[in-house]
């Protein structure tokens, strides 16, 4: 995708809704009447022209927004309308189920005034699990130009029925009165999860190919799963500098070749634009395993216009992976939350809720939470293979949605105890307010095991960190 796909004017002759650009003013859940500063879309919500649902099952789902670049510089875009200049944002929206006279678009409120603003989204490529990808692109009503870059800008997706009815994703966002929020703290934008509206039944992994020649295994490789490889483009830079005409001319490529049938498989995985920073990232490639695989050989190489390719093969060897004939068994349970909040670093069972954190746990105390998971067959098991266990956060940081990896601490009788360590540069750097959590396991990237208030599979509501100052 190209930024040139991507830099669409909002007020232009792409416009698909009825109420697009600058002279709309309707917030989610409205029917005209202004609501209160960021009140987001509820369930069943009447207006005049329809009913307002959330929509949880990927009928419609933010992939990605980040602020728009210049790719030759990193220059942030800035659009002029009426004397106002706004830096520009770009993003995708995956939508299916469509009938005819349906449309998709964003609503966002920037950090001028709390109004909510209504954008048009242009229909474009396959996306996955027969939906279709939607480019948007905000050029005014975001955060103003001519000042320092600061504040708040919200968003949220929706599909606007030929009935009337607005159905908004909810897919990422928990509650029901919250929008996805973009902030400097998470560089005003927000990533594609993988974890998120990709349903399939196959078992899925993760191999993840990280700075610093590291690499990491989540969940096993099973014969007809998938495997997501997630590489850092960082390990091979030699050819960032090549490009023609203002854009990139160069790229990263994936091979994975499975034994002993010898199938290949290539992907591309440069992502089309730097981030605001002027930071590659890659794309994850996803690839499904042949049924008489055993095992997983992948090398690496990068090349562009007047640079000759270079390799990351474990010099020469290929990295390596089992492949098993049948899924790992399923968690059977998991709980047993506690952490540590003092200097001891010590685990205690058991966490308040809401836990505060003040400027002594930010500044001089350890801080992770953890729990246990039970997997039979595996966890209780002689060998301990900590791989095959996805733990991960689910987090949702002052409004911004993401799924972090927890780390392995070790067995704890016949449980596997993980933890997250909240990344404490970011609860000082930008002030935090509010975190909600829940952590959740998996051997299949399929189904998953929760633990948050609640008991159970479910986990409950998630818990909370708030910051006490």
């Amino acid at each position: 995708m190209s930024s040139t796909n991507l830099l669409l004017r909002s007020c232009s002759a792409l416009a698909l809704l009825v109420t697009a650009c600058g002279d709309s003013t309707v917030a989610p859940g409205d029917d005209g009447v202004s609501l209160a500063a960021g009140r987001a879309l509820a369930p069943g919500q009447a207006s005049t022209a329809g009913t307002d649902r959330a929509d949880r099952a990927c009928a419609v789902v933010l992939r990605e927004a980040h602020q728009a670049i210049v790719p030759s510089t990193g220059v942030k875009v800035t659009e002029c309308v009426q004397g106002t200049c706004w830096y520009a944002w770009d993003g995708i929206v995956d939508a299916t189920g469509l009938s005819p006279g349906d449309a998709v678009g964003v609503l966002v409120q920037g950090a001028v005034d709390g109004t909510w603003w209504q954008a048009p989204a242009q229909p474009g490529r396959a996306g996955p699990n027969g939906s279709l990808h939607y480019y948007f692109h905000l050029g005014e009503h975001t955060l103003r130009a001519a000042q320092p870059q600061a504040g708040t800008l919200r968003l949220i997706p929706f599909i606007q029925r030929a009935s009337g009815d607005r159905v908004f994703d909810h897919n990422r966002v928990v509650s029901d009165v919250d929008a996805y929020t973009l902030v400097s703290g998470n560089d005003w934008s927000v990533g594609d999860d993988q974890a998120v509206c990709y349903a399939s039944g196959a078992p899925r992994s993760t191999l993840r190919f990280e700075a610093g020649w590291t690499q990491r295994q989540v969940g096993a490789l099973v014969q007809n799963g998938q495997v997501a490889i997630d590489y850092n483009l960082y390990r091979l830079p030699q050819c960032m500098s090549a490009w023609t005409h203002g854009f990139p001319a160069w790229d990263t490529l994936v091979n994975v070749r499975y034994l002993p049938g010898g199938q290949l498989q290539t992907f591309a995985v440069r992502d089309d634009v730097a981030d605001t920073a002027g930071v590659w990232h890659s794309k994850l490639a996803l690839s499904t395993i042949p049924a008489d695989a055993t095992k997983a050989e992948l090398w690496f190489s990068t090349s562009g216009e007047g640079c000759g390719a270079v390799w990351d093969s474990a010099f020469g060897q290929n990295y390596t992976f089992p492949v098993q004939a049948a899924p790992t068994p399923a968690v059977g349970w998991a709980g047993s939350l506690g952490g540590s909040f003092s200097r001891d670093c010590e685990h205690r069972d058991g966490l308040t809720e809401p836990r505060a954190i003040d400027s002594y746990v930010l500044e001089r105390a350890c801080l992770f939470i953890d729990a246990e998971v039970w997997v039979p067959g595996l966890t209780d098991a002689a060998t301990q293979h900590p791989e095959l266990v996805i733990a991960q956060v689910e987090l949702l940081r002052d409004g911004a949605p993401s799924h972090e990896a927890l780390s392995f601490v070790g067995r704890v009788g016949n449980n596997y105890r993980f933890k997250w360590a909240p990344q404490r540069d970011l609860m000082t750097r930008y002030d935090f307010s509010t975190w909600s959590y829940r952590l959740r396991f998996s051997t299949d990237g399929v189904s998953w095991w929760w633990v948050g208030q609640g008991e159970g599979g479910d986990g409950g509501a998630p818990r909370t960190l708030v910051h006490v100052r």
